[in-house]
C-alpha cells in the first residue's frame, strides 16, 4: 500500500511540493493509482484503503495484531480505525507492534525478522529491538532468508555498503528520515552499492559518495520509494544491465557532468519524483524507461536524454521540464505525451528532431504535432514551485485519450474537462 505523500526541502531553483491528502473522488468515484473512494465520508474523498481515518495515524488507530473493534487485524492490512472499524495497511512503523512497518505494502514486519539500527547501538551484538547494532553494515551482515529488513530509526549514520543479498532498508516516515552519509574511509566509491538481489529502500535520506551516490548494477532489481538521494560528486544513481523502480523519490545537488539518474540497458522506472539542481543531464537512459508524472527542473544539461539503442519499452508523458540546459534529446523517433517544456536553454525548439511530441506545451515555437501549444504560459505557482495555476495554458490541454488517473500529488486525473499538461493537475 503506498502513501501519496513526499517532503522535498526548498532550495534556490529547485521544486516543493504541496501534497494535498484526501483529495475529492472522480465524478465516477474513481481514484488515482491504487486509491479507492470512500464514500462514507461527504463528499467522498480518495484514501490508500477504506478505514484509513483521514491518513493520519491517531488515538482511534489500533496496532496490527491485537483484538479491536474491527477484529484482528493482521497483514496485509494490520491497523484499525475504530471510526470505521475497517483495517488497513500500516502508515509509519509507529503503527506497528514491532515498531517496523514496510510502507511500500503497507506489512508491519515481525520484530523477530527485523534487524534493528539506532544512534548509540552497538555492533558486537545481533541488531535486537532492545540491543539494535550502530551501523546499516553490520545489519547488512547479518541478513540471511528470513531476518531481512533493517529497521533504521531517525538520526544520522555515517555508513557506506556493499551488498548483493535481498534487503529491505527502511525508515521510519515519520518526517524525520533516518539521513545517512557516506564514509569514505571505508574504500567504497558509492554510498550504496546494489551488485544483484532484490532490494527495497524506503524512507531515508542518502547524502554523498567517493562516485555516484547509488550504483545498482549485476541484474539488481530495487525500488526506492520517498528516498532523498542529494549532494552527489558525479551523478546521483547509476544503473547498469538491471531493474530500477523510483517512486515519490527527489534526487538534487548532483555535481559534476554525470546525469543524476544515469541508465544503461536494463529497465528504469521514475515516476511521481523530482530532479533538480544537478551539474549534468537531469535523466539519461539507454534501455526500457517509463518516466511520468514527475519534475525534471534546473539541471545544467538537459532535461532529459536517450543514448545510443534503445529497448522496445520507451514511455515519456505527464512530465514537467523546465529551467534546464535543454529540453529533451532523443536517439530514436520517441513519442513524448503531455509534457511541458519551459524556458530550457535559447535553442528553439526545446527538443531534437527525433523527438516527437504530442499535446505538450513549449515556452517557445512547438514542434509540429497533435496538440501541441507554442508560446504557452505554463503560470507555475512561483520560480521554486513548478505546480500550475488556474491561469496556465496547459490547463485541460492534455490528450483526451490519455489513461492515467493520477498526478504526480497523487490527485485524480482529469479535474476539469480533460487532464493538464505536465506533472500536476491543478486544484
Amino acid at each position: 500500500m503506498r502513501t501519496w505523500v513526499i517532503a522535498l526541502g526548498l532550495a534556490c531553483g529547485c521544486y516543493h511540493p504541496s501534497f494535498e491528502q484526501n483529495v475529492p473522488c472522480a465524478a465516477d468515484l474513481s481514484c488515482p493509482g491504487s486509491e479507492v473512494c470512500d464514500t462514507s465520508q461527504a463528499p467522498p474523498v480518495c484514501v490508500d484503503q477504506l478505514g484509513s481515518g483521514h491518513g493520519a495515524p491517531d488515538g482511534s488507530m489500533q496496532i496490527d495484531g491485537a483484538v479491536t473493534a474491527c477484529g484482528v487485524c493482521d497483514n496485509p492490512t494490520p491497523v484499525c480505525d475504530t471510526d470505521s472499524t475497517t483495517c488497513r495497511g500500516c502508515y509509519n512503523d509507529a503503527e506497528c507492534g514491532s515498531d517496523v512497518c514496510s510502507e511500500w505494502t503497507g506489512t508491519c514486519v515481525a520484530e523477530l525478522d527485523a534487524l534493528y539500527v539506532r544512534n548509540g547501538g552497538t555492533d558486537a551484538g545481533t541488531c535486537t529491538r532492545t540491543q539494535p547494532c550502530s551501523t546499516i553494515t553490520r545489519a547488512l551482515a547479518l541478513v540471511d532468508a528470513t531476518r531481512f529488513t533493517i529497521k533504521v530509526f531517525d538520526g544520522n549514520y555515517h555508513d557506506a555498503f556493499v551488498t548483493s543479498l535481498p534487503f529491505v532498508l527502511s525508515g521510519e516516515n515519520d518526517g524525520n528520515n533516518a539521513h545517512v552519509f557516506f564514509k569514505a574511509s571505508l574504500g567504497h566509491d558509492h554510498l550504496l552499492e546494489i551488485d544483484g538481489g532484490t532490494s527495497l529502500v524506503e524512507g531515508v535520506i542518502l547524502d554523498g559518495g567517493g562516485q555516484e551516490t547509488v550504483r545498482v548494477q549485476g541484474g539488481a532489481m530495487v525500488t526506492m520509494f520517498q528516498v532523498e538521494v542529494l549532494d552527489s560528486p558525479l551523478g546521483a544513481i547509476d544503473m547498469s544491465a538491471s531493474s530500477v523502480d523510483l517512486e515519490q523519490v527527489e534526487v538534487h545537488d548532483s555535481q559534476g557532468t554525470e546525469a543524476a539518474i544515469n541508465q544503461t540497458d536494463g529497465q528504469l522506472e521514475l515516476e511521481s519524483s523530482v530532479v533538480y539542481t544537478v551539474g549534468g543531464a537531469c535523466v539519461k537512459t539507454q534501455g526500457a524507461y517509463l518516466v511520468e508524472n514527475s519534475f525534471l527542473v534546473g539541471c545544467t544539461g538537459p532535461g532529459f536524454v536517450e543514448a545510443g539503442a534503445l529497448a522496445a519499452v520507451q514511455v515519456f508523458q505527464f512530465n514537467t521540464v523546465a529551467n534546464n540546459g535543454t529540453g529533451a534529446t532523443c536517439a530514436t523517433p520517441t513519442a513524448i505525451k503531455n509534457t511541458i517544456f519551459a524556458t530550457n536553454g535559447a535553442t528553439t525548439p526545446q527538443v531534437t528532431p527525433l523527438c516527437a511530441p504530442t499535446y505538450s506545451l513549449f515556452t517557445d515555437v512547438a514542434p509540429s504535432g497533435t496538440g501541441n501549444i507554442s508560446s504557452g504560459n505554463p503560470a507555475f505557482v512561483v520560480s521554486v514551485d513548478d505546480h500550475i495555476t488556474g491561469q496556465s495554458a496547459a490547463r485541460d490541454k492534455a490528450d483526451p485519450a490519455a489513461t492515467l488517473t493520477f498526478d504526480y500529488d497523487g490527485e485524480a486525473r482529469p479535474h476539469g474537462i480533460a487532464s493538464d499538461i505536465g506533472a500536476d493537475e491543478h486544484y
